[in-house]
């Protein structure tokens, strides 16, 4: 009976039940009516099956990668030695204050605790000193724990002492904090309550599918892909590329929710990737955050007046199509800024038709490399420019030209410069190809629609 099953497919109870059935009644004369113990214990046999059948088929897809899931994924890990991420802490910085300068030295130990809430908790990481004569000292801190949950405090949110420190009289956060993120977390159940929705295994899932690409010293994308994905939790997508020269790669990274990655996060990527295990000897490494290319969004759509209500809730509320469709965009590194996929989530969403006027399909790629001069304004030297033709250090601009706030020729500060406005420092700007570009929402947004018939 167990030929006409296959596993790693759903298992279908009203299959077994019929083939159960049928086995039986070919060895029996007669009919069994719902009240025969025998269709009784026929009954009771085909639900054991059912569960039996369901419990092999999970097990059996628990062997496989795209199935496996929480320890079970861990295991697969080993295999291809990839652990799952911890959680990282969110760091700040502390001021401890005393109320008057003292003829003593006061100490705060490594350790001492602070909390914004009495639920969640900072720590020193350090010991440090407040001087005879002086009245503060800032000491470098980290929640005690890993998570998202931990960011975002803004400067004196933290400001409570848990382990009191003698002559203290107040202590606050500096800094927001930031750098928390949850890690890979198991999903929820019964044996991880704090567990999430799937995303910390499915996440795990893709760095070991990378994993085997890590064992080769040959320098393959998907390799360097692995590692930077690996260096920290908290990046979400990666780019790489050697378009510039042999031996010359560039790797672009965002992190979670498609943002430009901290100075840390890159520094984190350019240490795992350039691991002598890890970089060939004939490599060279560089990290950047993406380039932006920013978009706007001005739509007009149309509804039914019966399907107004729902449209507006689903297109315009929270998560709704707008949203859904500024996080798709943002999700990939080099992804084209493409108003189709916005028509299609307002189509969904319950609109009968629209009209996009922004943004238009801009197809995104690496950057080239550009050079820029910088300049200065006449009349306030502090201020700094780009141009795109050359000049002698203190040379007047020429009128017209266009002057750029951004070395890549992007984003001007004016259209065009007036005669003597600007002044060339002698200093030019090579802004290197291989950066993967990413659409990026200019927070601009209109959004109108209007009611008519089927």
């Amino acid at each position: 009976m167990s030929d006409n099953f296959e596993l790693f497919s759903t298992i279908d109870d009203a299959q077994i039940e019929q083939i159960v059935n049928d086995n039986i009644e070919s060895g029996i004369s007669e009919t069994l009516y719902p009240g025969d113990e025998r269709r009784i214990f026929t009954n009771a046999f085909v639900a054991l099956l059912c569960t039996v059948f369901a419990y092999l088929n999970e097990r059996a897809k628990q062997r496989l990668l795209r199935y496996a899931k929480a320890e079970t994924l861990d295991y697969l890990g080993e295999r291809v030695n990839c652990e799952r991420l911890a959680a990282n802490p969110a760091t700040t910085t502390m001021r401890y204050k005393i109320q008057s300068p003292l003829s003593v030295i006061v100490t705060v130990p490594a350790g001492s605790r602070v909390t914004p809430d009495g639920v969640l908790y900072w720590k020193t990481l350090t010991a440090a000193t407040i001087p005879v004569g002086s009245t503060e000292v800032d000491i470098p801190a980290e929640s005690t724990e890993g998570g998202s949950v931990y960011n975002g405090y803004v400067a004196g949110a933290i400001n409570t002492q848990v382990d009191i420190v003698p002559y203290i009289s107040s202590v606050e956060n500096l800094t927001t904090t930031t750098g928390g993120d949850d890690g890979e977390p198991y999903p929820l159940s019964d044996e991880h309550p704090d567990g999430d929705d799937g995303t910390g295994d499915d996440n795990y899932r893709e760095r070991i599918r990378k994993a085997p690409a890590g064992f080769s010293t040959a320098g393959p994308s998907d390799a360097y892909e692995y590692y930077a994905l690996s260096a920290d939790a908290s990046v979400e997508d990666v780019k790489v590329v050697s378009e510039q020269e042999a031996g010359r790669i560039d790797i672009t990274a965002t992190v979670t929710g498609g943002n430009v990655p901290s100075s840390e996060i890159i520094d984190k990527i350019l240490e795992k990737c350039s691991d002598k295990s890890v970089r060939p000897m004939n490599d060279r490494v560089f990290v950047y955050g993406p380039e932006l290319t920013d978009y706007d969004i001005n739509i007009h759509y149309y509804t039914t007046e019966d399907a107004e209500s729902d449209a507006i809730t689903a297109i315009e509320g929270e998560g709704g199509a707008i949203d859904s469709y500024i996080e798709w965009q943002r999700a990939k590194i080099s992804r084209d800024i493409n108003p189709d996929k916005l028509m299609a989530l307002l189509i969904a969403a319950g609109a009968k038709r629209a009209t996009i006027t922004k943004p238009v399909y801009t197809a995104l790629g690496v950057t080239e490399t550009v050079t820029s001069y910088t300049v200065y304004k006449t009349n306030d030297g502090t201020v700094i420019g780009y141009v795109e033709a050359s000049g002698e250090a203190d040379d007047d601009v020429v009128a017209n030209a266009r002057v750029y706030e951004n070395p890549r020729l992007k984003g001007a500060y004016t259209t065009t410069a007036n005669a003597g406005e600007y002044k060339y420092t002698g200093d030019s700007v090579v802004s290197p190809k291989g950066i993967g570009e990413l659409a990026h929402f200019s927070g601009n947004i209109t959004v109108t629609h209007s009611t008519e018939g089927e």
